[in-house]
């Protein structure tokens, strides 16, 4: 599973690559998405996650 995610992320960074012109991108901030988009600008920030409502509230890293 985890090499199966390893895949994506470079899947991911090889479409960024191609993109001609500029975008914005939020996603989960995770070591080997990190790894994925070395080269591009990176920002990470802290985000509220209420996922099955506010009782659920947890606070997680998104890499901008």
């Amino acid at each position: 599973m985890a090499s199966l995610f390893r895949e994506q992320c470079g899947l991911i960074a090889v479409k960024l690559r191609k993109i001609k012109g500029k975008t914005i991108v939020s996603i989960n901030d995770h070591p080997d998405i990190r790894r994925a988009l070395d080269g591009f600008q990176m920002e990470s920030l802290v985000v509220d996650c209420t996922v099955g409502g506010g009782a659920n509230r947890a606070e997680r890293q998104e890499l901008i």
